[in-house]
């Protein structure tokens, strides 16, 4: 098993340098973003009991999950699994190992559909800023990422995907549950704050 993880540490590796070099460099979706998401896939999964093998697999998944990020494009998410089936056995992976790992990728196109529990923790992961201190920041980052000039359009649309969002997962809503209805409030108090 010790080997087993070893190689797999190669693969990430790997993963990873190829992530550093190619990721878009966009407000939002650029290199920290990619290892936010790896970061928290990583917890959420040890929470939620997943097999070490497995998280590996979706390690590998979020460090890719946004490789092909054309602001507008409806297809992002299917051009990065593509690009996965391509590039992910030249680091190493298995065939079978690159399609379970490019299968998981389209499941974070919002809004999201998870098939399975691997996948669950995949959009959490991906959206688990929701639910942290450093949510505003974040949101003015994809803000700038999509060109959005009207601020208070923008908390609106805002307000209503974080009221309409739900984690999958009970590891999330622990983790990200209470200050995702902090971040509701504080909206509200922002909106609240445009002349009407």
């Amino acid at each position: 098993m010790e080997s087993k993880n070893n190689d797999y540490e190669e693969k990430l590796t790997r993963a990873r340098s190829y992530k550093d070099k190619y990721m878009p460099q966009l407000p939002y979706h650029n290199k920290r973003h990619a290892d936010d998401v790896e970061f928290e896939f990583t917890r959420l999964a040890t929470l939620e009991g997943i097999s070490q093998y497995d998280i590996n697999i979706g390690r590998s998944a979020a460090i890719g999950h946004d490789l092909v990020q054309i602001v507008g494009d409806k297809y992002n998410e299917e051009k990065t699994a593509n690009l996965i089936m391509v590039t992910y056995p030249l680091f190493g992976y298995t065939l079978e190992e690159t399609k379970r790992i490019a299968e998981m990728i389209p499941a974070t196109k919002m809004p999201s559909s998870p098939k399975n529990h691997l996948e669950q923790i995949l959009c959490d992961a991906d959206i688990a800023n929701l639910g942290r201190l450093d949510f505003l920041e974040r949101n003015t980052e994809v803000k700038a990422e999509l060109g959005v000039k009207d601020d208070y359009t923008w908390y609106i649309g805002t307000l209503k995907f974080l009221e309409n969002t739900q984690f999958y997962t009970a590891s999330a809503r622990k983790l990200y549950g209470e200050q995702r209805e902090k971040n509701i409030a504080y909206l509200k108090e922002i909106i609240n704050k445009f002349p009407r």
